[in-house]
């Protein structure tokens, strides 16, 4: 019995055809197949964008995580791209608390003292109103990160404003106002035209 491939052959030349189109494409694929996967390894083997995370304290005493990304932050539940942040500033205060302390006794003064640091984020929300995130340390340490890791977010100084982000919000206000004016307008409308 003849074998399977020259019966092929001899039944249908046109397969014959198919076959050396197909072993000659073979090293064409293989090259293809392996372009893509060194395209494709890389970028399964790359690492996530390194984030800062900072424990703090939001809403006067609650514990919560400042996570500052490349081009966001997040404090606590609240998620903030570095587009629509306004402005953030720094502030430290005293304890009270601690310096009444330091008061009764001074030789005690410098292991009671500590300082308060307060951040706040102000930033404009989808409809371009301004909203505000607050959080605090109660260390000098992560509050210098926080100021540094802020600085590179933002590309603004504390206290500095983003006088493009300020823009955005304002145009953006009065869009919705505008798109409220039309909507009001649709309704008065209708009304006016539904048979009694």
């Amino acid at each position: 019995m003849p074998p399977i491939t020259s019966v092929l052959a001899f039944d249908h030349g046109s397969i014959v055809a198919r076959k050396a189109w197909v072993i000659q494409s073979l090293p064409r694929t293989a090259s293809l197949v392996s372009g893509i996967a060194l395209c494709v390894l890389p970028l399964a083997h790359q690492q996530p964008i390194l984030a800062e995370t900072f424990d703090a304290l939001c809403y006067e005493d609650e514990k919560c995580k400042v996570v500052i990304f490349e081009t966001s932050i997040s404090i606590g539940q609240k998620s903030i791209q570095s587009d629509r942040i306004l402005k953030w500033a720094e502030i430290e205060a005293k304890s009270k608390r601690k310096l009444e302390l330091c008061l009764l006794s001074l030789t005690a003064c410098a292991l009671t003292i500590f300082h308060d640091y307060r951040y706040y984020v102000e930033y404009a929300d989808a409809n371009g109103q301004t909203a505000r995130e607050d959080f605090r340390f109660i260390n000098d340490k992560p509050a210098k990160q926080v100021a540094r890791a802020m600085t590179e977010l933002t590309n603004l100084a504390s206290g500095q404003s983003n006088e493009a982000t300020q823009q955005w919000a304002s145009a953006r206000r009065e869009e919705v106002e505008y798109q409220k004016k039309i909507e009001s307008l649709n309704c008065s409308v209708e009304a006016i035209d539904k048979p009694e």
